[in-house]
């Protein structure tokens, strides 16, 4: 008797990432899949070098978007949402085009604003993530599933600011305060601090690609005119 083999075809999915907190959230995806699926994917930046080291056995595209996607015809696209915005956008654009599914995964609430492609699926860090995504695509599927790569994270804490905040949350509420380079809000986060109990202690924060920035027309970097400006508060602020 003779038994009839079928070879079953694989899902192929798209991966596409540019920056570390795109990677850190897509590469934990392809990670689960990758026994399943036959894996491409469209990497720039530190994201290239990322998914280079990953072990993970990508099959690399560099096309054109549009003529990628003809040419792999994946069952979806997996973007990442990177600043500034470049491959990851119009990847997308071209799943909108070609009527491929796109699925969008943040690192960072808002993130889903960075590209003008529509997603069907989009996946968010927690649930206020969740509800400004909504709000943008009400007919995406929207999904937390956290940020799995942040324990992976290329930047480690600094030990002493660790035993201070671990110091400080015996005695009072700790509060970790993102710094914008967009906008100055030293003067509006002074005001905080004077307005707080005494108990309050603010952990400011600056995004690593905006530590070594300078101020414009300032000859300094951010990170140097917040600590001078928050100095009179060392007490309560780490």
């Amino acid at each position: 008797m003779k038994f009839r083999t079928e070879e079953v075809s694989l899902q192929k999915l798209l991966f596409v990432a540019k920056d570390p907190g795109a990677a850190n959230v897509t590469l934990p995806v392809a990670n689960l899949l990758q026994s399943s699926c036959n894996l491409y994917a469209a990497t720039e930046g530190v994201a290239a070098s990322l998914y280079a080291e990953s072990g993970i056995p990508f099959e690399m595209v560099i096309d054109d978007p549009v003529l990628a996607l003809q040419k792999i015809r994946p069952d979806a696209v997996i973007c990442g949402l990177s600043y500034p915005m470049n491959s990851e956008e119009r990847f997308g654009l071209a799943a909108n085009q070609l009527g491929i599914t796109l699925v969008e995964v943040e690192d960072f609430w808002g993130g889903h604003v960075r590209s003008s492609a529509v997603p069907d699926v989009i996946g968010t860090i927690d649930a206020y993530g969740s509800e400004r995504a909504q709000k943008k695509h009400p007919c995406a599927n929207i999904v937390i599933s956290g940020s799995p790569g942040v324990r992976k994270s290329l930047l480690e804490p600094n030990p002493a600011t660790v035993r201070r905040i671990n110091q400080l949350r015996k005695t009072g509420c700790v509060v970790v305060v993102p710094l914008s380079i967009v906008e100055d809000v030293a003067a509006m986060l002074i005001q905080c601090i004077e307005r707080t109990a005494q108990s309050l202690v603010i952990v400011p924060l600056l995004h690593p690609k905006c530590v070594d920035a300078h101020v414009p027309n300032r000859g300094i970097t951010y990170e140097d005119y917040y600590r001078k400006a928050l100095s009179p508060y060392a007490d309560r602020v780490v």
